[in-house]
């Protein structure tokens, strides 16, 4: 079916657009696959405004030894898309291999298709179901009060153009836990960041992330303090807003000229 939509949509449409806006470098990477002979510019999204503004950065400590550490997953429940079947699994292989380690895993988003009876019950399968949260679907402030009480964001989707929950996340100041497909995580500002770590959908190697990312808390919080500034400024709606408004000037008078 996609085959047959490019196909239409390359003759009727794209052969008349000046450039395609990529939202992440592993989508411009996709684009100039597929129309190798048009201009592809790339910009993040930035956050939800009603989350941005309720967000209040609190830095993640392991400094008491009986904490719990809390992760945090934000997005529908599509199993598929969002890997959620491979999250529950690697987060399952941590808390067998981590001894010591006092968890929960919060599942935030509304259910998909029926997604969530099952996810349930795979945590139940897994022994798990005890440390795993489902809180359904919940308004900007509510995302942003447990984004703000949690300590670490994972998410380890099969397929993601950027992940706005990946934004508000690390302006939140969490340390993050991203699986390769995730758009955001191409961005060369975030990849070199100390506290995001991008793993492959591997369950030993995304286990491993978890169990390190609970023992380094502190050193990762300073990691995220620091880098707010860049965060801000690179997830900027104003910045971005400014930047697609220089190529569309640039675009218009690239039309001006040729006609």
């Amino acid at each position: 079916m996609k085959r047959i939509y490019l196909l239409i949509a390359h003759r009727l449409l794209y052969r008349h657009i000046a450039a395609f806006h990529a939202i992440s470098p592993l989508e411009e990477q996709d684009i100039a696959r597929l129309f190798p002979h048009v201009q592809v510019y790339c910009l993040p999204n930035g956050p939800s405004i009603q989350v941005q503004k309720a967000l209040q950065p609190r830095y993640p400590s392991a400094s008491t030894s009986d904490a719990i550490v809390k992760f945090i997953y934000v997005g529908r429940l599509d199993i598929f898309t969002k890997g959620l079947d491979i999250l529950l699994e690697v987060y399952a292989r941590a808390v067998r291999q981590a001894e010591g380690l006092r968890s929960s895993l919060i599942l935030v988003g509304p259910d998909w298709r029926g997604s969530r009876t099952w996810l349930e019950q795979r945590a139940q399968a897994l022994g798990i179901a005890a440390q795993v949260q489902f809180t359904g679907p919940l308004s900007g402030s509510g995302v942003a009060a447990l984004l703000t009480q949690a300590d670490v964001y994972i998410q380890l989707s099969r397929y993601e153009g950027f992940g706005s929950s990946v934004a508000e996340a690390l302006l939140a100041g969490k340390p993050a836990i991203l699986s390769e497909a995730i758009g955001a995580a191409s961005f060369p500002e975030l990849a070199q960041l100390t506290h995001l770590q991008v793993v492959s959908l591997d369950i030993d190697e995304a286990a491993a992330a978890i169990a390190d990312f609970a023992d380094r808390l502190e050193e990762l919080s300073i990691s995220a303090r620091q880098s707010q500034a860049m965060l801000h400024n690179l997830f900027s709606w104003e910045r971005i807003a400014k930047l697609h408004l220089a190529h569309y000037e640039k675009f218009i008078e690239g039309a001006t000229y040729s006609s």
